[in-house]
């Protein structure tokens, strides 16, 4: 039995660290855990990140052999019954024969380790436990910080063919991002907090440009009015058209949703001094403007290199790569690490957002 205090408050922050690290895999970065009926390319390791992530906490404080140790350790034993629940539902719905060995090999896995682990600590003497207590501390350390940096910058593009895809990304916070505006070399896109960002699409960088105020409807001549609800957790108030004017200055149209209905709202963006200038443009029926709403359709979008190769680009929400890109000789899929919300082409370059403020900058390496 453990009985090093110092040793005991190590395990749970252990284990606390695990829990943290997932909240961020999981929700910020928006990775989503593989079915296992998956295409068979999927590596089994994906459907097991929550198990790979806990499996060293959860095995240090079993081994305690202490009703503390067991408390510490519910998370993973949620998960492994979870994973039981899986196993006895796949065989039961007769699902194909690859994805019920998927799911009670990794069943098999992630029980067989934990308690390797724990029966092998349990002959150790109490001074050699603590040692390997503190060792397993630091590699845990290490592994959980290489896991928050492999899904948050490196994660998600498996190449099945020649890698002549370029795929980068950029994160904007989290939420929606406005609609994008392309001029070859670079875009420009508003996020949820109404930040206007220059991007280099080659470098795959963001330069932050102006910050855009929501002025309050009496500022616009509206006082007996009032805003209308954002629309969920991940809307974005500032989803509109945003063009060119001159060389210096960009123009933003959006919709102002105010109890009384909807008005269209007029941002002029000075790019080089960020100074920015609104004025409400009118009702909305009343203000002829473009719509930019058929990126938001889930069909294919294509774009033509300057070397003429023609590049596609497919969403397909039923698969955990979500993003199939294809041309000759190219096939690449791509996980967006987050539900696809807007697609869009030109000059070469493709470009995709997501619902948790993901922009995925797709393009052929003879762009």
């Amino acid at each position: 039995m453990l009985r090093d205090a110092s040793a005991w408050g190590s395990i749970l922050i252990l284990m606390l660290l695990s829990l943290l690290a997932s909240v961020w895999i999981f929700g910020f970065v928006g990775f989503r855990i593989h079915s296992f009926q998956a295409p068979i390319y999927i590596s089994l390791a994906y459907s097991m990140v929550l198990h790979i992530l806990l499996v060293v906490p959860a095995s240090l404080s079993l081994a305690s052999k202490t009703v503390v140790g067991t408390l510490i350790a519910v998370p993973y034993l949620l998960v492994l019954s979870l994973h039981l629940f899986a196993v006895v539902m796949f065989t039961g719905l007769d699902a194909e024969a690859f994805a019920v060995a998927r799911v009670t090999t990794s069943f098999h896995i992630a029980w067989v380790v934990p308690a390797v682990i724990v029966a092998l600590l349990w002959k150790i003497r109490e001074k050699t436990k603590r040692q390997i207590y503190s060792a397993m501390f630091i590699l845990q350390v290490i592994l959980l910080g290489g896991a928050i940096y492999y899904f948050t910058y490196q994660y998600g593009v498996l190449h099945l063919a020649e890698p002549i895809v370029s795929v980068q990304r950029i994160r904007f916070g989290d939420g929606r991002l406005g609609l994008l505006l392309i001029e070859k070399e670079r875009a420009y896109v508003v996020n949820r907090r109404g930040r206007l960002y220059r991007i280099d699409l080659e470098q795959g960088r963001k330069v932050f440009i102006a910050r855009i105020p929501m002025p309050e409807p009496a500022e616009v001549g509206l006082p007996h009015l009032m805003f209308r609800p954002k629309g969920g957790r991940y809307a974005n108030p500032f989803v509109g058209v945003l063009n060119r004017v001159d060389d210096d200055e960009l123009f933003l149209r959006f919709r102002y949703r105010l109890t009384g209905g909807s008005w269209i709202m007029g941002v002029k963006i000075h790019e080089e001094s960020g100074k920015v200038d609104w004025q409400l443009l009118g009702k909305e029926d009343d203000v002829p403007t473009e719509s930019p709403y058929g990126i938001f359709s889930l069909n294919p979008v294509q774009a033509v290199s300057q070397g003429g190769r023609v590049t596609t680009l497919t969403p397909d929400q039923r698969l955990p790569f979500t993003l199939l890109v294809e041309s000759e000789g190219v096939q690449t899929v791509i996980d967006p690490l987050g539900r696809v919300d807007w697609r869009d082409a030109n000059y070469g370059w493709i470009l995709v957002g997501t619902w948790r403020g993901g922009l995925i900058i797709v393009t052929t390496i003879d762009r």
